[in-house]
């Protein structure tokens, strides 16, 4: 067996083995194989693996100024013959006046 497909098995094996929830020695009894055997290859595949990965590289971050938050809207109530009318920036006058007046009118 080439020495690449001899690695290619003992990268599955250690994958089975992570997955597996067993402890190393019992994974190792069940698959016919040490612990020492085991931790060689593992040893030999991360050292493999971390000469394939790429450095880490910054990058510049550049932190937007978020705007203020607006301030809440001014809101007034208008109490008037017991009723309560919550008014808001941009109310239509013409409807509260009418509201008004249905408020002080007389009931039959």
């Amino acid at each position: 067996m080439a020495n690449e497909d001899r690695a290619e098995v003992w990268r599955k094996r250690i994958e089975d083995m992570a997955c597996s929830g067993l402890t190393v020695e019992k994974w190792c009894q069940r698959h016919g194989t040490t612990p020492r055997q085991y931790g060689y290859w593992r040893k030999k595949l991360g050292a493999a693996a971390k000469l394939r990965t790429p450095p880490a590289k910054w990058v510049a971050v550049t932190v937007a100024e978020t705007p203020p938050a607006p301030p809440p809207p001014s809101s007034l109530t208008l109490r008037i013959a017991g009723a309560e009318i919550p008014l808001q920036p941009g109310f239509d006058p013409a409807l509260l006046r009418a509201i008004v007046e249905a408020l002080g009118t007389p009931q039959c």
